[in-house]
């Protein structure tokens, strides 16, 4: 079928409330239909083509904009890319939520494909469209692949759901599944929101109720009035825990509902006494009840957003910046990740609530039961074993402060257990809980028992793949109860203190010293030797099937026996073990519960030091096969004979290659399996061989049963064998910090929050591989140009001008940077950490190794020329790299002398100033023993004693003195020698502080230090050091540019050049905004007309530290607004035109005086009720902060015109022709005065800017209907007929003296309005002068009674009370006031006057 028509539509849709776009079929391919539900959407627009059906509209429920794509993709893989591209484009310039689905004829990862060839140049292209895009792919559940081919033979999952990230923020319970396929070879995919109820959820702690009026008093009274229940102190402790919960539960759900009504009822109290205020009848009590009811509102608010950190988990802050749209998105994504929709069984799909719960229950309850009888035990002796001393230490009666340290190490806001308090209750409550939690845990250690309920634990499903269908896809995870974490927790810092003298080397976690990078490490190094050395070498990587809840707990007794724990130690452990319950949550519920019969819980602090020892016990035994010749390991160097490699359940074998090492590991493990209950999976253990025919290993593979590894592979996360000086080896770690600077969060957080993220969060993400690799440059230049372009705001694939220099931005903010560190100096401080642990540290088996293959300084001293590259080379090489930059790392590490047995008097660093054989080359000359010690050179009769013969004179004689001088003062002592960094306090190595030393050579340094300031949020801080390094776009810098302006006039002052300076220091507006400032804080002013010297007067300004820091703060470098207008949209009332003027609210004598200032009511509660309005606005993109009367500034959500190009096509200006009189700004008390502040209001009446805006013609939405309302007929854009806007400064002023002329021509303001003009806006400042008061009004009639335009809205500051109606100039408009007074709206239309809805 070719075409469509209607009737075979209404058979398949099932009824005529529908509309549908299609795109013919085409040839063997078939077409595409798109059919909704015109009740639910509404179209705008459609583009049709080949490959794609593209329908945009708005999605009636929520009111917002929608574009759904179907797509068909061809199979050409040109003509595929063409396909992203334009998606792409498509999807970048819409507003709204964007849907995209159907058969994209790719696939993304291998495993989506089975039989069939997989295309990993076309997986990389799809998936760099989806990154590209800001789409992620929603979860598919059902079957795994969605087509199939009729021999049943080959599978590929073709089909699926894209969806834009405000999508799932917005859903968090969507979902896709796969349908029947019947006669298709492609499976129907479905994207539904899952409405199921999975039953209660369980209590959770919050930790803003801690800052709530009368908490604290009520769980005092709680706690001491609980009853006593239990016969021990261990269950009335959890009484008391229960009652307390079941108490708090009440007070929440009363005080939750009364939160929002409270926040209500202050907002008309305060507009109540605004009104008192308004009347005159203010007062001091009344101001103060004000300020008190501005504090009420502002506490709710941040009440609020604690509340939404905590939900999201989010790890940073952003002081100051509430990003609530962000939390709010960060809380729904997971929640979507998170979500559980359904499971397979048997093939079939399983919705049910209590169907799933019961899968999973089942599935965990058997695989943590109790497992048969062993078949086998341990009949041989640990060589390590833990001394009597140690063993009666870790017995030792548990202390109160013991206890306390537990508790604080536990982390304030982890995921609760079963109890639902966090670590951060017991901190608060302290000195109320302390006595019945130690009594609590005294009892166990003194019984050894846990009474029923007090081991309970919540299993939280984390999904290990994408698409989770199976009950063996999660992977599951402990939420263990507070009281035992406590006890957990002192059990594991006895454990740990015993663990580094029993556990062997080959061993590299959780261990001092010890890093999980040290096994990848060795790995590299031994794979490079190997093939330098042509070696055929066995690398055997295994995989444990469910390696921690596998554990046999007889096993884990006997080993600690076998390590020499003591009866009472083995009791606690098992105590532990066989009083755990758990129970499964599933989407926020939990099912019953279950007894654990084996197994190691993850999430208890205990297990990862118990799984150590157990995988101990599988060293010493593999070991007694190495010994007995049975396995043959690799001899490196003959120095280091490695055979296997373990970090906890990640365990490699290395030997040489034959069959019977094969054979003999096979069986090692098999009986490792019988006694432990660890079971190897051969279907993930992997088998690869160095220099060893492919063919051999492929055969042993199959023989075997498991998989072929080839290089490079992953192990402990880090990459392994294959060649990271190329950008391809990097593409994964690009693409993951890509994807993690979303578009989303981009539009999400403002430019504070921004750079917190980038500085907190993106600076550690590619850390773990930065650690071991040197990166290349063009990685680093890649990434930089991520994070630069998400700081600035623009998309990862845009070409925008950056007005901000990256490089000043990385330096360290005593540079005049922002101190976001270069990734450059990040990854340098990274990789010579392993140059200082080799030279500093005890040595462990990796140095073991690097001084097996080359020698015993590790190369440190060589300069490497050709050859093959390792990692430890790499590192070598770049260390001299840095030396030839001026930059010597090795200088910093300096010897600290104890005995100066283990310090080289003439090769190492043990004094100021360098080697000494490098300082003094003729006194080395004479010395018989180059190699000596410091200890044995001071403990010589003289310095001669060891020199072959004296020195004669001259040079000679003079560099022999001179080290005299140098080593006589050393004394030393008895303390072993050490190395010491010196770029630290501390004399240890931080990445931090040779991070910092890179960055301060090679960044550009900024001739002031930057200035931030804690008491303001960090986008101000951050605008401020934008000012300070010439960052902004002013008309000067514009023109640098190259762009083609027609003039560089400041818009304020139109007199000097638009430079930075000039705006924020030099131009009138600037120092009359000063001036006001500076009255407001009595500080003098001072004329100032550059940062400069503003710097050198705000450091000699004499204020209180904190004041001082505010009042820097609120000078004219940053911009402070007026008057705020702000266009919205009420599903209910129509449009919607806000202005107000925002009062000041501060006292700098509180404690919260940074939230009075910058989170005041005058703004945030504004904010907080547009949204409740429309949630289209965003209110960190506002660009206004305060009010201090002067001019007016405008902003409105960029979320709703983001589709507007803003450019400045060209500025004019008039002559004025009006008179007008020029004078310095003062206090005016007389007529005479008030004649003069009236005439000088005139001045530059006739000056304006025009700027042109550039709509998209083909966006077809109008969020705010426009269109409809100026009866335009056209299909524009959101904007389609608001074509100009206009600064006319006070040109109003003219009319002063009673120009009642209705002439147009005498009208100024008039001749820069073109007659196209269909909707004018006017935002009014009314001057305080009476008569000039009716002179604007009057001018305001003229305007409208000579123009053309439809529709005339008026707005703002009137500067006084509506108390005589009939004497007003717009007498027959009813105007409805704003909690402000002196303000109302004014709507104007088809010569009646009309009245907008306010709120």
């Amino acid at each position: 079928m070719e075409k469509i028509e209607d009737f075979c539509v209404k058979q398949c849709w099932g009824n005529s409330v529908f509309d549908y776009v299609y795109s013919e079929a085409v040839g063997n391919s078939g077409g595409i239909l798109c059919v909704w539900d015109t009740n639910s959407f509404c179209k705008n627009s459609v583009t049709v083509s080949d490959y794609f059906v593209i329908t945009r509209g708005k999605w009636r429920l929520t009111g917002k904009n929608m574009m759904i794509i179907g797509v068909y993709a061809p199979q050409e893989g040109k003509e595929k890319q063409a396909l992203w591209d334009f998606l792409r484009f498509e999807v970048d310039k819409w507003n709204g939520d964007v849907i995209i689905m159907g058969d994209f004829n790719e696939v993304r990862v291998k495993s989506d494909r089975f039989g069939t060839h997989f295309n990993p140049h076309g997986a990389h292209r799809f998936n760099s469209f989806i990154l590209d895009s800001g789409l992620v792919e929603v979860n598919l559940g059902g079957c795994r692949f969605t087509w199939c081919h009729r021999s049943a033979t080959k599978m590929s999952k073709l089909d699926r759901f894209l969806v834009s990230e405000s999508v799932i923020s917005g859903s968090p319970n969507i979902k896709a599944v796969t349908l029947e396929r019947f006669l298709s070879d492609h499976r129907p995919i479905l994207l539904k929101e899952n409405g199921y109820d999975y039953g209660p959820t369980p209590f959770r702690f919050f930790h803003h109720w801690l800052e709530m009026d009368g908490f604290n008093t009520f769980v005092e009274n709680t706690w001491k009035n609980s009853p006593m229940v239990g016969n021990n102190a261990l269950l009335s402790l959890m009484n008391k825990l229960r009652n307390l919960k079941n108490q708090i539960r009440i007070w929440n759900k009363s005080n939750s509902g009364t939160r929002k009504n409270d926040q209500l009822r202050l907002k008309k109290q305060l507009e109540e006494i605004d009104l008192d205020i308004d009347r005159g009848l203010g007062n001091e009590e009344l101001v103060n009840s004000r300020l008190a009811i501005l504090h009420q509102i502002q506490k709710i608010d941040n009440l609020e957003s604690k509340e939404r950190a905590q939900k999201a988990k989010i790890k940073w802050a952003v002081e100051g910046d509430e990003n609530s749209g962000f939390f709010h998105g960060i809380i729904n994504k997971r929640r979507n990740i998170q979500n559980i929709r359904g499971v397979m069984v048997d093939g079939n799909w399983i919705e049910n609530p209590n169907d799933v719960k019961k899968e999973f229950f089942d599935h965990f309850a058997n695989r943590f039961g109790k497992p048969d009888k062993p078949t086998a035990s341990i009949s041989l002796d640990f060589p390590n074993q833990i001394s009597h001393e140690q063993s009666d230490h870790m017995e030792r009666e548990v202390s109160n402060d013991e206890i306390k340290k537990s508790v604080w190490e536990c982390g304030t806001d982890k995921a609760p257990g079963p109890d639902g308090f966090t670590f951060g209750f017991f901190r608060h409550f302290w000195h109320l809980v302390d006595r019945d939690v130690c009594e609590a845990v005294r009892y166990f250690f003194k019984f050894s028992d846990l009474p029923k309920g007090c081991n309970s634990s919540f299993i939280a499903l984390i999904p290990k793949i994408p698409d989770a269908n199976l009950v063996k896809d999660f992977r599951p995870i402990s939420l263990i109860g507070s009281i035992y974490k406590i006890i957990a927790k002192i059990l594991t810092n006895r454990l740990v203190d015993v663990l580094g003298g029993i556990i062997n080397e080959v061993q590299s976690a959780f261990i001092k010293d010890r890093q999980i990078l040290d096994g990848p490490f060795i790995l590299n190094e031994v794979m490079s030797w190997c093939k330098k050395k042509k070696k055929q070498t066995l690398l055997f990587k295994v995989d444990f099937e469910k390696a921690y809840d596998s554990v046999r707990w007889d096993f884990l007794d006997d080993v600690l026996g076998k390590f020499g724990f003591g009866d009472k130690w083995r009791k606690w452990i098992q105590c532990c073990l066989h009083s755990s319950k758990g129970s499964i949550i599933i989407n926020g519920s939990p099912t019953d519960e279950f007894q654990f019969g084996r197994g190691l819980k993850q999430g208890d602090p205990l297990s990862p030091f118990l799984f150590l020892l157990i995988m101990e016990s599988l060293h010493i035994s593999f070991q007694r096969v190495v010994d007995a010749g049975m396995f043959h390991g690799i001899d490196v160097g003959g120095l280091v004979n490695l055979s296997h490699m373990f970090y906890a359940d990640d365990a490699v074998f290395i030997g040489e290659w034959s069959e019977s090492n094969i054979t003999s590991l096979i069986h090692v493990l098999d009986c490792f399996h019988k006694v432990s209950g660890l079971k190897i999976n051969m279907c993930k253990s992997k088998i690869m061989g160095i220099e060893v025919d492919n063919g051999k290993v492929s055969r042993a593979a199959t023989k075997f049963g498991c998989l072929v590894l080839k290089a490079p592979f992953l192990y402990l996360g880090s990459y392994v064998g294959g060649d990271m000086n190329k950008i391809q080896s990097w593409k994964d770690i690009i693409d993951r910090i890509r994807r993690r600077l979303s578009r989303w969060k981009m539009k999400m957080l403002s430019i504070g929050g921004r750079l917190m993220l980038i500085k907190s969060v993106l600076g550690s993400m590619p850390i773990f591989h930065m650690s071991m690799f040197k990166v290349p440059a063009g990685v680093i230049q890649i990434l930089e140009s991520l994070r630069s372009k998400f700081f600035n705001g623009h998309e990862s694939s845009g070409k925008k001008a950056s007005w901000v220099q990256w490089k000043k931005a990385l330096a360290p903010k005593d540079n005049g940077g922002l101190g976001i560190f270069s990734l450059y100096a990040l990854n340098r401080g990274l990789i010579f950490k392993w140059v200082w642990r080799f030279l500093a540290h005890e040595p462990t088996l990796w140095s073991r190794v690097i001084k097996a293959i080359h020698g015993a300084n590790g190369k440190i001293d060589e300069i490497s020329g050709k050859g093959a590259n390792s990692c430890w080379i790499n590192i070598i090489k770049e260390v001299r790299r840095l030396e030839e930059k001026g930059i010597n790392l090795l200088l910093f590490m300096k010897k600290k002398l104890g005995n100066g047995l283990s310090t080289l008097f003439w090769d190492d660093v043990w004094c100021d100033g360098g080697k000494l054989k490098n300082r003094f080359p003729r006194a080395y000359a004479l010395e018989n023993s180059k190699q000596i010690t410091v200890g044995q050179k001071l403990a010589h009769p003289s310095l001669y004693h060891s020199f072959r013969r004296h020195p004669r004179g001259g040079l000679e004689l003079t560099q022999v003195e001179e080290l005299a001088k140098v080593i006589n003062p050393v004394v030393l002592t008895q303390s072993p020698d050490s190395w010491s960094w010196t770029l630290n306090n501390s004399g240890g190595y931080t990445v931090a502080s040779s991070r910092n030393m890179i960055d301060s050579r090679l960044l550009p340094k900024g001739d002031l230090k930057t200035r931030w300031i804690r008491y303001v949020p960090n986008k101000v801080n951050t605008f401020a050091w934008k000012v300070m390094t010439n960052s902004l776009p002013t008309r000067f810098n514009i023109s640098r540019r190259g762009i083609d302006i027609e003039s560089l006039s400041c818009v304020n002052c139109d007199v000097g050049i638009e430079t930075n300076d000039h705006l924020f220091f030099a131009c009138n507006t600037a120092k009359k905004i000063s001036k006001l400032i500076n009255r407001w804080w009595d500080v003098p002013f001072m004329d100032i007309n550059s940062y400069g010297e503003w710097r050198s007067w705000i450091d000699n300004v004499k204020l209180p530290k904190k004041n001082k820091s505010m009042f820097q703060e609120s000078s004219p470098l940053i911009p402070l607004p007026i008057t705020i207008l702000l266009v919205t949209r009420d599903s209910v009332k129509g449009y919607i035109v806000l202005s107000w003027s925002c009062g000041l609210c501060l006292n700098v004598d509180k404690p919260d005086t940074k939230r009075n200032w910058f989170n005041h009511v005058g703004i945030n509660s504004w904010f907080q009720v547009i949204q409740e309005v429309n949630p289209d606005f965003v209110s960190d993109e506002r660009v206004v902060w305060l009010d201090i009367e002067g001019v007016p500034l405008y902003a409105w959500s960029r979320k709703s015109f983001d589709k507007i190009d803003e450019s400045v096509q060209g500025v004019g200006s008039k002559e004025n022709k009006y008179n007008t009189y020029e004078k310095e700004e003062g206090e005016f008390n007389n007529s005479e005065d008030e004649e003069v502040a009236e005439t000088d209001f005139m001045e530059k009446s006739s000056q304006s800017m025009e700027h042109s805006v550039h709509v998209d013609k083909e966006i077809s939405a109008d969020p705010f209907g426009l269109n409809d309302l100026l009866g335009l007929k056209k299909r524009g854009s959101v904007l389609g007929a608001v074509d100009e806007i206009f600064r006319v400064g006070r040109a109003m002023g003219y009319f002063y003296g009673g120009a009642g002329s209705k002439s147009k021509k005498e009208v100024p303001f008039l001749d820069v309005i073109p007659s196209k003009t269909k909707l004018l806006v006017l935002s009014i400042l009314r001057p305080a002068a009476t008569s000039l008061k009716t002179g604007v009004m009057e001018y305001l009639l003229i305007l409208w009674d000579v123009a053309e335009w439809r529709r005339l809205i008026l707005m703002g500051d009137y500067t006084e009370v509506r108390t005589n109606v009939k004497d007003e100039p717009f007498s027959n408009v009813i105007a409805e006031p704003c909690v402000y007074n002196t303000q109302y709206a004014i709507v104007a239309g088809n010569r009646s006057w009309m009245v907008l809805s306010f709120l």
